[in-house]
């Protein structure tokens, strides 16, 4: 009766009672969807429309337009903390390892960017990079937000270690050659590990064994 008189506050309420008293997961999620497009779309309610996806979001943790949506809206509303705790919750509940991983990332930025919690984001950076340690798509880029902000923390251990995890899997010469002259330099100047910066010198002459530049560095740190 409201659909039919457009009577969409009236027929969000009716939906929502009946979500309330739903047992059958999936009825309970199209009503979910439902009301939250209702919400969105047609009352402009964005306070509602967050409640609504807040719950709605871990249910669905692959259906990427309603996270995104989720994030466009809780930005809006400054629900920064709401946000990384129902992404988290989506990505515990997603058996995709690279949709999860993709949700650990929006998370991970969240809390770097603006929660300003850098240990926070560590922390899901890390997690990020156990989900499928061969995979490129899912460890470089966690592997490049350790290293800043392992770089920020001067945490110069762990970045030469992160640094080694990015080379491992990256495919582009030209990469690698300035990953493995960080790594070099990290240990050589910072750590005073001349054998780890051998090593990394060492590893990267596999790539091209007349590679001048780490021959020479290789010179100078067996004088």
């Amino acid at each position: 009766v409201y659909e039919a008189r457009d009577d969409v506050r009236q027929l969000v309420r009716v939906l929502e009672i009946r979500r309330e008293g739903v047992t059958d997961e999936h009825e309970r999620r199209e009503l979910l969807r439902r009301v939250s497009t209702l919400r969105d779309e047609r009352l402009k309610d964005d306070a509602g429309a967050f409640a609504t996806l807040s719950e709605f979001v871990p249910l669905e943790p692959d259906d990427a337009t309603v996270r995104e949506r989720f994030v466009e809206i809780g930005r809006r509303l400054g629900e920064h903390e709401k946000m990384a705790k129902v992404l988290t919750a989506a990505a515990d509940a997603c058996g995709t390892p690279p949709t999860q991983g993709e949700i650990l990332m929006v998370v991970a930025g969240i809390c770097e960017d603006m929660l300003n919690d850098l240990d926070r984001a560590e922390a899901v950076y890390r997690r990020v990079l156990g989900i499928d340690p061969g995979d490129p798509n899912l460890v470089v880029p966690a592997a490049q937000a350790l290293a800043r902000i392992y770089t920020g923390k001067g945490k110069h251990e762990a970045l030469a270690e992160v640094l080694a995890v990015e080379v491992g899997l990256e495919a582009d010469l030209d990469k690698r050659r300035s990953l493995y002259r960080r790594i070099g330099e990290v240990y050589e100047s910072v750590l005073d590990a001349p054998d780890k910066a051998i090593g990394a010198w060492r590893s990267r002459t596999s790539d091209d064994p007349e590679d001048l530049e780490a021959l020479a560095a290789l010179e100078r740190l067996y004088e």
